[in-house]
């Protein structure tokens, strides 16, 4: 079966698979998974910590987000503990699908590891699968993302003026379709995860 981008229907053997699976976090075992909403108030912690002054997204942000079928969240943990996430939407058809990276975050004790390069690979095998472009919007002054995303294959395709908030503004990027890479650490499914 075609993968879904709905990180509610990841499959618990990719759970599984992750359980052992390390990152660039150093000795850290860090494993990621379908995020459910049990998984929204420590995202939105995470979120309030990254986005303090700029309207962080609220617990019932994040759940409004999970419970949508056409969108893709994962979370990144360790020990248990939720250190990162990362959702994507599709828009359009199945058919001819574009997709556009909603958010990714890591909490600061996490960042510099490659969680978020593998939140974001994760996420882009999602769109690959489905043959679709991807967008997304980056601060400016975000140098490091964009440098990571560039590294991706997204281009600049303009800056709105005070996307973020007054005086914040945001890069808009493109990435053209790319054919499916090896299999993801997280394999949507149809199939419910199990608690």
């Amino acid at each position: 079966m075609s993968p879904q981008p709905n990180a509610a229907n990841a499959a618990n053997a990719a759970n599984a698979a992750n359980a052992a699976a390390t990152s660039a976090a150093g000795a850290t075992a860090v494993s990621y998974r379908a995020a459910t909403s049990a998984d929204a108030t420590a995202c939105a912690e995470i979120e309030a910590q990254l986005f303090a002054g700029e309207q962080p997204w609220s617990a019932a942000a994040f759940q409004a987000e999970f419970a949508l079928g056409s969108n893709f969240y994962i979370c990144a943990e360790v020990s248990r503990r939720v250190v990162g996430y990362a959702g994507l939407a599709m828009l359009g058809p199945r058919t001819a699908p574009e997709f556009e990276v909603h958010t990714i975050g890591v909490a600061p004790d996490y960042q510099r590891k490659g969680i978020g390069r593998e939140l974001l690979e994760q996420l882009l095998h999602a769109a690959d699968s489905l043959h679709g472009p991807v967008f997304l919007e980056v601060r400016t002054d975000n140098t490091a993302a964009i440098a990571l995303y560039r590294q991706y294959g997204f281009v600049d395709m303009g800056t709105r003026k005070d996307y973020y908030a007054p005086g914040i503004s945001a890069l808009t990027m493109r990435r053209p379709a790319t054919p499916a890479t090896p299999a993801p650490l997280i394999t949507p499914t149809s199939e419910e995860p199990q608690p």
